[in-house]
């Protein structure tokens, strides 16, 4: 479904028309908020709280579909695998998609490997952090699709966390040993860190995560 056509909540009408506020370094509030809205509609009234149509364009970009999360996500911070999909007005030409392939490379700040004419764009980096952006052109719109994947991030986790455990064991044995310190009390602060540990940089890798995704979004909307 192209955003034209789409039809909007009433929970991504606000927080469209906060984000584009925020966009807009502006102040204003709509209090006509209402649900199946498209985003023309969603421009008119926010037209009357003086958000330009624009910031509203971008910050629906910016807004993922309405998706129920995880408890595991919700407890995370966010996910560790985003995608988000936009259209853009226009055919894709030769032009238009190497300008879709050049702002992905600056945004990341880094080659990248893919192709860009107009009969599509893929490109895609390597590494713990897996970024993929693809276009496809129709005869009025470019349909963009932008993935961001830091799953690969867990194997580093993973690794803290065994050596964490390891630790801890270790040390809980030493100090049954010496007999000067409860081994339980060690256990259970060792796993205490470990844990906390694991816990903050896995929601600073979802923080990356949808900041990265926002980052590609905001680069390929702007320059086109």
């Amino acid at each position: 479904m192209s955003d034209a056509s789409k039809k909007y909540t009433e929970k991504e009408f606000s927080l469209i028309l906060a984000k584009a506020a925020e966009l807009a370094g502006s102040s204003n509030s709509v209090s006509r908020v209402e649900d199946g809205l498209t985003l023309k509609e969603i421009k008119s009234i926010a037209a009357e709280a003086g958000l330009d149509a624009d910031s509203i364009a971008r910050a629906a970009r910016l807004i993922p579909d309405e998706d129920q999360p995880s408890v595991l996500q919700k407890v995370m911070g966010g996910a560790l695998h985003v995608r988000r999909g936009f259209d853009l007005p226009g055919e894709l030409t030769n032009e238009r998609a190497q300008r879709i392939l050049n702002s992905a490379r600056w945004a990341m700040q880094t080659p990248g490997v893919g192709d860009a004419n107009s009969s599509g764009v893929s490109w895609i980096t390597r590494g713990a952090s897996h970024v993929f952006v693809s276009a496809q052109g129709a005869a009025t719109q470019t349909r963009i699709q932008v993935t961001v994947d830091n799953r690969a991030s867990l194997i580093g986790l993973i690794l803290l966390g065994g050596v964490g455990v390891v630790a801890t064991l270790y040390t809980a044995v030493a100090a049954g040993d010496s007999g000067f310190v409860n081994p339980y009390l060690v256990l259970a602060g060792g796993a205490a860190i470990t844990t906390a540990l694991v816990w903050s940089a896995v929601r600073r890798i979802t923080g990356k995560t949808r900041a990265t995704l926002e980052r590609l979004v905001e680069a390929i909307g702007e320059i086109l």
